[in-house]
């Protein structure tokens, strides 16, 4: 009598341990824990007023300044001060590495504005976009987002660029690339 009587004992306290475990440990583990999304703003500093806007931060880094006079020469620098965006913003060593060809395709303004835009989403990338795995952009063409394993962490993939750890803006994030994206029907 006294076994079942201590196991009885025994299930009732590990129930009401489990119950608590249960009910309690995700509700703290929100506080402790951030969110493995790769673009949340729990995953890189807060983004906060003191931060530059999208256009200065650009302009602040030296890795940045092709596509930033080409945002200029297109006059988008404006809309990258004030809206709401993400942008993929390729490195200077991503648009020496393109093609002659290419190059000179982005000294028309028809073609330069379409490139540009193709590296601009309006507000900030969700957990829904990455779970569709793709993000529409301003030229109304979808980039696709591929996150590959890479030992404890994962590396970003969009299109053919690998992506870096994306940088918080007052307006939006700052993401950099490896690669000039190229829309299909360029």
């Amino acid at each position: 009598m006294k076994t079942t009587n201590l196991f009885t004992r025994l299930s009732g306290a590990i129930a009401v341990v489990s119950s608590a475990a249960f009910i309690g440990v995700p509700a703290l583990a929100q506080f402790y824990f951030p969110s493995a999304s790769y673009f949340s703003p729990w995953a890189s500093p807060y983004q906060s007023e003191d931060n530059p806007n999208v256009a200065e931060l650009l302009e602040m880094n030296d890795d940045f300044e092709t596509v930033t006079s080409l945002l200029a020469r297109a006059d988008l620098t404006e809309a990258l001060k004030q809206e709401q965006v993400t942008i993929f913003a390729p490195t200077d060593k991503a648009f020496e590495s393109l093609p002659r060809a290419t190059r000179q395709q982005l000294s028309e303004p028809e073609n330069l504005t379409k490139i540009l835009k193709y590296h601009v989403v309006e507000g900030t990338i969700t957990d829904a976009d990455i779970k569709s795995q793709e993000v529409a952009t301003l030229l109304g063409t979808p980039v696709r987002m591929v996150f590959l394993p890479s030992g404890e962490n994962f590396t970003t993939k969009l299109n053919n660029a690998n992506a870096s750890e994306p940088l918080p803006a007052s307006n939006g994030v700052v993401i950099p690339i490896d690669k000039v994206l190229l829309p299909p029907e360029f």
